[in-house]
């Protein structure tokens, strides 16, 4: 059965997205263990009828900060939209103006209409993000440390 095939591909990809976002992520902790903590997530579910999949992790600072790394697969009827970002958590200057979050990079949705365009769209993805976020972590705990 076709679908059977594309959803065991869908699942296989996430699945991988979630092995490179879960070394990614170890990574970053490793070289900033005692400034950093980090957990990795999944969450499947959706409203309004468009059921969805987020893959990511988090990197906790010590001003309880969160920066957040993750993709995002969402069934809509047009097709299967990737999208992915990064965000940290405003801080309280930010939030005092009524900001909570802020996008260190956001890549556009895009609305695939294949399988193999949805897996290579995510594995996209996925890659700019591993490789944008050490960087970003790395600024990110710089401007957090005291004295800085």
């Amino acid at each position: 059965m076709n679908s059977t095939r594309e959803a065991a591909e869908l699942l296989t990809a996430l699945a991988d997205a979630a092995a490179r976002f879960r070394q990614a992520g170890y990574a970053i902790f490793l070289r900033h263990q005692h400034d950093t903590r980090w957990r990795q997530f999944s969450s499947y579910g959706g409203s309004d009828g468009e059921p969805c999949a987020v893959v990511g992790f988090l990197i906790s600072f010590q001003d309880d900060r969160d920066l957040c790394v993750s993709a995002v697969v969402t069934a809509t009827p047009d097709g299967l939209t990737v999208g992915a970002d990064i965000t940290i958590d405003s801080d309280e200057t930010e939030t005092a103006r009524g900001e909570h979050l802020t996008y260190l990079l956001e890549l556009p949705d895009v609305v695939t209409t294949t399988m193999p365009e949805c897996t290579a769209t995510l594995d996209d993805y996925v890659r700019q993000l591993t490789d944008a976020a050490p960087g970003l972590a790395d600024q990110v705990l710089a401007r957090t440390r005291p004295g800085r």
